[in-house]
């Protein structure tokens, strides 16, 4: 589950690299997916956690490390989530979504881990020295700090069910069971109470935070994507290729990728060049269209014939994509 859910970050990371460099509006969830997928990759499968903390002085601290990459990946989460919905906060508790709150808190996680002895590199280092009060104190404020913004998250999108956001609520309320369930968890460890059983599965409830943030992480994908652009930059690629191939019957040179298209914002521009450089072709050079290209024609004059959505708050989109 934590290979899956880092290979969906770094990929969302990656993808989502061209609109933040262009629009500050998608850096929130870059920085959100880039922290969190970069934590993730510390597993046995990619990268090994004992391999990585060796190389880090065999202290535990790609623990650490990893604790604070999910915390800002999760800070940046919701930063995003504001950006997405345009949700409006409440100005006397402006101080939660300030930097210094961020580097606050990842300094009350940091300290009580250095306070500790955390020595010899182990993936179950928390289960391990959790009897420690410093190992305890670090697991528990890892955990509240995660649950208390995934909570937050879901104050932000109280009576929000539909579509996406719905899915983005359901997420945040798991990763917040979760985040619970393991402070419930650290607890025990550290009072040694509770029987065998409960520890196990207690600690096996732990995965259901990865969940709840697949399904946040998935549903800003989603309100990202501009359904109306995805389509009409299909159609417009799909018109590139047509008139291409028609250059080509008449052995006339014509790229289907002006160098200029790849600037342009709307699609609909690179469309109406398409639909235009196809009837000229058929029209006055009397090349065939063929009936594949001829449903592409008309998919694209359908596009032209349709008035351009508006873009409103409602919406929800997370900028530029």
């Amino acid at each position: 589950m934590k290979l899956l859910l880092a290979v969906l970050l770094c990929t969302t990371f990656v993808l989502r690299t061209p609109a933040a460099l262009r629009s500050p509006r998608a850096r929130a969830s870059w920085a959100a997916t880039g922290l969190g997928g970069f934590g993730l990759l510390i597993t046995d499968t990619f990268a090994p956690y004992t391999d990585v903390d060796q190389w880090l002085g065999g202290m535990n601290f790609a623990h650490l490390i990893r604790s604070l990459l999910l915390s800002s990946s999760v800070w940046f989460l919701r930063s995003s989530i504001i950006q997405a919905t345009g949700a409006a906060l409440d100005r006397q508790h402006a101080w939660k979504y300030s930097p210094l709150a961020l580097l606050i808190s990842l300094g009350a996680i940091t300290l009580p881990f250095m306070l500790a002895d955390t020595t010899g590199s182990s993936g179950s280092f928390v289960t391990e020295q959790g009897t420690q009060l410093g190992v305890y104190l670090y697991a528990a404020t890892y955990m509240f700090f995660v649950g208390l913004i995934c909570l937050d998250i879901v104050f932000l999108l109280r009576g929000r069910w539909r579509s996406w956001l719905g899915m983005m609520r359901i997420g945040a309320i798991a990763a917040v069971i979760a985040c619970l369930d393991e402070i419930i968890y650290a607890t025990a460890v550290w009072a040694s109470i509770g029987s065998q059983l409960f520890l196990s599965i207690s600690f096996k409830a732990f995965n259901v935070v990865y969940l709840g943030v697949a399904f946040i992480i998935l549903s800003l994908v989603m309100l990202a994507i501009k359904p109306v652009q995805l389509v009409q930059r299909t159609v417009a690629a799909l018109l590139g290729l047509a008139v291409a191939r028609c250059a080509r019957k008449k052995s006339r040179p014509k790229s289907a990728n002006d160098p200029q298209e790849g600037r342009l914002i709307d699609p609909r521009t690179t469309v109406y060049r398409h639909v235009i450089a196809l009837k000229d072709m058929e029209a006055q050079e009397g090349i065939p269209l063929g009936p594949f290209t001829t449903r592409i024609l008309n998919a694209g004059e359908r596009i032209l014939t349709r008035p351009a959505p508006v873009q409103t708050q409602d919406n929800y989109r997370m900028g530029e994509k």
